[in-house]
């Protein structure tokens, strides 16, 4: 059975109560580690069931810094969902397509950027000793904060710094902003006719080139690791890749080697730096098979646990800031969870949904105009 073309694969509309669910299992991941790591250091404290969790997930995912293996499933998760209902040979505009990201992703990045910020100097002056260390945060600066408002630390190792100030989260929100263009451009080689083994090679080298360049460096492993594009382009695209088209031998293949490498990976004892990036590959081929899984298999589900996944984006925005206040001031840490989730499903709902919904009614007016056939001229007079 020929391989079907990323273009040709069946658009899928239907809202999915499992993707959501993925959703929320992955931002309340995040929460968990930042908790668990940053509790213990006042106060707050942890769980030591969730201390116990952190230490073997940095065992078997983070020997040597790699990604978090949250921040890599919502990464692949991205991909999958954009390409889910995205780009295709008939009926796609990359008009609609920007306006409709556009409003998606950077109003709550700049209003998380603003709020982390404020939130920053709040828990400095509550303790001017934890909250710079847990936030990775030394001072907020104009300059700085111009940089990270603009994104350009994802392709500048340099300016890595800046894409932390204020709420270190964000950094990959910003590289997302990046992977949506990408995919535009992406969509539109194809379109025009490029084949599709083209795209993954670039992807592919440009990848590479930047990993052997900057990535394998320790000044820049965790621009890398955390914040860059070409370190995310391959997470995102396998996601993208994953939709649609049949189960084949050539699936269980992929999944097969794809465990079997995480699997040694996680094992061996190692110290480069190439072996722990086919180690997160690794992880993002299985998480990347997991959400098509559920995203097939799981259709329905209790109404509460999608509606804490569609808040999944904001819970991840806003909840740095939040933890950081609340653990600087020796908050319970399960006041400090339950501030973060209300926090992200408030912003959601007053914030977030409106201009989303906003950005789709704009796209549906310009995919209108453009159906629209020009008045025929008048005719000259005698």
């Amino acid at each position: 059975m020929p391989r079907v073309h990323l273009l040709d694969r069946e658009s899928i509309v239907r809202r999915s109560d499992g993707i959501d669910l993925l959703r929320a299992l992955f931002a309340l991941w995040v929460i968990a580690v930042h908790l668990g790591g940053w509790g213990p250091l006042t106060s707050t404290g942890a769980p030591q069931l969730l201390r116990s969790f952190l230490a073997d997930e940095i065992r078997v995912f983070q020997q040597h810094g790699e990604t978090n293996p949250a921040v890599i499933a919502f990464i692949v998760l991205s991909g999958y969902c954009i390409h889910r209902n995205g780009a295709r040979r008939e009926g796609w505009s990359t008009r609609t397509y920007a306006i409709k990201r556009a409003f998606r992703i950077w109003p709550v990045y700049i209003a998380a950027c603003i709020v982390g910020a404020v939130l920053f100097v709040i828990a400095t002056h509550e303790n001017a000793t934890i909250a710079p260390l847990i936030s990775g945060t030394g001072s907020i600066t104009p300059g700085c904060m111009a940089v990270k408002l603009s994104g350009i630390a994802a392709v500048a190792p340099g300016l890595n710094v800046c894409g932390y100030e204020g709420n270190a989260p964000l950094v990959t929100v910003a590289v997302e902003i990046w992977l949506y263009a990408v995919y535009a451009l992406g969509a539109v080689l194809l379109l025009r006719g490029g084949r599709q083994w083209t795209l993954w090679l670039i992807i592919g080298l440009v990848a590479g080139v930047v990993f052997l360049l900057w990535g394998r460096q320790p000044a820049d492993w965790g621009w890398w690791n955390n914040g860059s594009l070409p370190g995310f382009l391959p997470y995102w695209w396998i996601g993208a890749a994953l939709v649609g088209g049949a189960w084949r031998r050539r699936s269980l293949i992929v999944v097969g080697g794809g465990a079997g490498v995480f699997a040694v990976t996680t094992i061996a004892s190692y110290q480069s730096t190439t072996l722990a990036e086919f180690h997160a590959l690794s992880f993002a081929i299985l998480i990347g098979y997991c959400i098509r899984l559920v995203d097939e298999r799981v259709r329905t589900l209790p109404r509460p646990l999608t509606m804490l996944g569609r808040s999944g984006y904001s819970l991840y925005a806003f909840h740095a800031p939040i933890l950081i206040v609340l653990v600087s001031a020796g908050a319970p840490w399960w006041v400090c969870v339950i501030a973060a989730v209300a926090a992200g499903n408030v912003a959601f709902w007053i914030y977030e949904r409106p201009l989303t919904l906003r950005g789709r009614q704009l796209a549906r007016r310009v995919a209108a105009r453009s159906a629209t056939p020009p008045p025929e001229a008048a005719p000259a007079r005698a």
